[in-house]
Parts: C-alpha cells; sequence; structure tokens
C-alpha cells in the first residue's frame, strides 16, 4: 500500500470513530464497530507522520505547518462551541494536528543526537515528551510511539514487538477482559494496525497533501454541528 492510500483508510477509520464519538449520547447507540476500528486510525496516522518526517525536505516547514494547523482547530472549536454549545457541555478538545506537530518537533530533537550532531539534552527532550503527553490529544501514548517508529524504522522486528507491548499495555481494565462496556477501553485493538505497517510499500503515491489538512477539521466541526443540533 502506498502512503496515500494508508491515509485515506485512516481517515475513513476516524471518520466512523467520531461518528461514534459525537453520537454515543442518541438511543440507540452507534455500533461499538466503529470505535474498535477507529483505534488503528491514530497509529496510522503517527506512522505516516514519521514517514513524512524521513523523506520531507524541509523538516522545520512540516512541523510548523502541523502547528498552523493545530491553531486554527483550536480558534475554529473554541468559536463554534460558544455559538453553538451542546446541551451536555460536550467539549471539542480534538486537535491532532497539535499532537502530529509535536511528534516532529521530538524527532527533530532526536535526530540531531542519533545522527552524533550533538549531544541530546536528556531533560530538556524529557521535559518536551512530558509536555506533550499532558497537553496533546492522546499524546501518552500517540509521542512514544512515534519514537518506536522512528527508532526502528529499519528493524521491523523491534518496531512489531514494541508496537505490540505498547498495545498491551492497554489491555488492563479494558474491554472485553475487565469492562463490560464495548464502547469504552478499547484502545489495546490498535494491535489490529500493525500488519498495515509491512503492507506499506515505501511508496507516496499521488500527492494530496491538503487532503487531510482540510478534511480533519471539516468533519469534526460538521460532526460537532449535527449533533449539537440532535440535543436541541
Amino acid at each position: 500500500m502506498t502512503a496515500l492510500q494508508l491515509k485515506l483508510l485512516a481517515m475513513l477509520l476516524m471518520l466512523g470513530d467520531h461518528i461514534h464519538y459525537f453520537f454515543l449520547f442518541q438511543e440507540p447507540q452507534p455500533p461499538a464497530l466503529l470505535t474498535w476500528l477507529g483505534r488503528l486510525s491514530a497509529p496510522l496516522f503517527v506512522f505516516l507522520t514519521v514517514e513524512s518526517f524521513q523523506h520531507t525536505r524541509d523538516r522545520r516547514a512540516y512541523r510548523d505547518r502541523l502547528f498552523w494547523g493545530a491553531i486554527v482547530m483550536i480558534a475554529g472549536s473554541l468559536l463554534l462551541r460558544w455559538l453553538y454549545p451542546r446541551p451536555d457541555g460536550l467539549a471539542l478538545t480534538n486537535n491532532i494536528f497539535l499532537t502530529l506537530g509535536w511528534a516532529v518537533l521530538l524527532l527533530e530533537k532526536l535526530t540531531l543526537y542519533l545522527g552524533r550532531q550533538r549531544s541530546l539534552d536528556s531533560l530538556f527532550f524529557a521535559l518536551l515528551l512530558i509536555m506533550g503527553c499532558l497537553f496533546t490529544e492522546g499524546g501518552i501514548l500517540l509521542l512514544p510511539l512515534a519514537i518506536i517508529f522512528y527508532v526502528f524504522r529499519a528493524n521491523k522486528t523491534r518496531l512489531a514487538i514494541s508496537y505490540a507491548l505498547l498495545s498491551a499495555l492497554m489491555l488492563p481494565g479494558s474491554w472485553p477482559l475487565f469492562s463490560d462496556n464495548p464502547h469504552a477501553d478499547v484502545q489495546w485493538m490498535m494491535i489490529f494496525a500493525l500488519p498495515l505497517f509491512f503492507l506499506y510499500n515505501s511508496q507516496r503515491g499521488p500527492s494530496l497533501r491538503w487532503l487531510f489538512y482540510a478534511f480533519y477539521p471539516l468533519h469534526i466541526w460538521l460532526l460537532y454541528l449535527v449533533s449539537a443540533w440532535l440535543q436541541r
């Protein structure tokens, strides 16, 4: 599969997951399968971000583009929530741009160390990682995942083992082990994205750079508006 094919698949899975997220208040609830499959989308986006980081000619511009996307997302979501608040008070906090931009920032610092261009300031890197884990969407899982994808990019066996272990950490208390709610605590299902990483053929495919930058905020905002209208 090309990078574009993986991205389109991740976008489709993400759409299903967000339909589940925004309309979970309804009865009957959206199928739990939507969020099960949705667990694959974020790891796929992180994987593709690491691939883009490796091949882009301007890493700083790539990072800045993601951060500008995050700023637009924050501003638009705050405005939308102010104009059309949901009666249940749902906060519109979705912002994968910020997470992916932070991942690129971390990889920039890590590259300096791995390339022996300069020593890595371990304390500074740790602070960046901790801040990202605390203040970005899913950062506590996705930022370490970005580091795993980058460090083990040339060793598929170590990448697979590390990814599987990280997925296993999501199991305690999750459905179907200890939780009886199939709509929650299912992040461990991201393990099923693993075969897709090995189907990637390192080809970019047709360039549709701005597709994700447009699709992500527009589908979030549209789903939020529809869900807010249904709750009126």
